[in-house]
């Protein structure tokens, strides 16, 4: 597949947005637990913050294989605590759906789907890549003195 250099056809598609629907708030992840902020700590969990890390960390070995750039992980996870829209509220599709969320909130999706926002989430050197990655576990650690 060639390169698209950053031209509004390879602008930041709903792959991953639908793996983050469908894995995390279909399935059923306690975001209103483990993220809301009136919980007792040992409540919360840092799990979807561990798999935006282990995504970025990804991102860092293949820069070109990903269209969207740092931003967009940044504001996954900034939206799954703090944010206007309703996509992270509640504890699972069901109760979003029994609050009836969709008629009273925006979804964070067509927000950052956007084409302007859209825009600053795309990844200017990626090129699609069809083989499979291989990741290096190799660990680095810097101490600061």
């Amino acid at each position: 597949m060639p390169c698209c250099h950053g031209t509004l056809c390879c602008l930041l598609s709903n792959r991953f947005v639908r793996l983050i629907q469908r894995e995390w708030l279909d399935a059923g992840y306690p975001f209103s637990n483990f993220h809301g902020s009136d919980r007792n700590m040992k409540e919360r969990s840092p799990l979807f913050l561990l798999f935006i890390d282990v995504v970025w960390q990804i991102t860092q070995q293949y820069p070109l294989s990903f269209e969207f750039n740092d931003m967009f992980l940044h504001k996954l996870f900034t939206h799954s605590h703090f944010s206007p829209y309703g996509s992270f509220l509640y504890n699972s599709a069901l109760e979003r759906v029994k609050t009836k969320l969709q008629e009273r909130s925006y979804s964070l999706w067509s927000y950052l789907l956007e084409p302007a926002v859209k825009s600053t989430l795309v990844n200017p050197y990626y090129c699609a890549n069809t083989t499979v990655l291989s990741i290096s576990t190799d660990v680095f650690v810097v101490f600061l003195d």
